[in-house]
């Protein structure tokens, strides 16, 4: 799912809201509220055909959030979702140097959490926030080409790392949950990654 000039409005609000939802499910663990949303009515329809959770699975946001922490907290052998630590091996590198010009660009339009700028979760939303502002421009417009250009670039710069931290993530998720959401952010990036190109 993308935006282009084809899109439906519907077909626009669902890839903000993949963006966004992405980003919340990164950005930290999942609430018991937020587990008994994720398993009801047509979300949990949605979110049982993409294998978050098996039929019988008996889950609660404790078993979750071990599960998050042991993936992406630590303090052993954990996978920090930050592109300086995959790409630079530290924190707060050139990838969040420039996390912060976007920022700058889009009035810090990010998350309110206690992560780093350079947070996949941190990224995931930004780009929510170009699509939601690219779909508000007239297509012929200079605005709609400013936005659009401003959404290859972060892409480019911001979305195209995670692809290892994905994959180790899928394979040392403890829940059914992870994995699956590690699969899917790589599906729905690689998805995107076809359009931003």
């Amino acid at each position: 799912m993308h935006l282009d000039l084809e899109s439906t409005d519907d077909q626009r609000t669902a890839t903000v809201g993949m963006y966004r939802l992405l980003a919340a499910l990164w950005c930290s663990e999942v609430s018991g509220a937020l587990l008994v949303e994720l398993r009801s009515g047509a979300c949990g329809v949605t979110f049982a055909e993409h294998q978050f959770f098996a039929p019988s699975e008996a889950i609660d946001a404790s078993s979750l959030a071990a599960d998050y922490c042991q993936l992406f907290v630590g303090p052993r052998d954990h996978l920090p979702p930050y592109q300086s630590v995959w790409e630079e091996g530290q924190l707060a590198g050139r990838a969040a140097a420039s996390m912060r010009r976007y920022g700058e660009l889009l009035e810090r339009p990010l998350l309110q959490r206690e992560v780093e700028v350079d947070h996949l979760g941190h990224q995931l939303a930004m780009m929510g926030k170009i699509i939601a502002a690219i779909a508000t421009v007239h297509s012929e417009g200079e605005s709609y080409a400013a936005y659009d250009g401003l959404g290859r670039d972060f892409f480019a710069a911001h979305l195209r790392w995670p692809a290892p931290l994905l994959a180790r993530a899928e394979q040392q998720a403890q829940t059914q949950f992870y994995r699956a959401l590690s699969r899917c952010t790589a599906g729905f990036l690689e998805t995107e990654a076809a359009f931003w190109s």
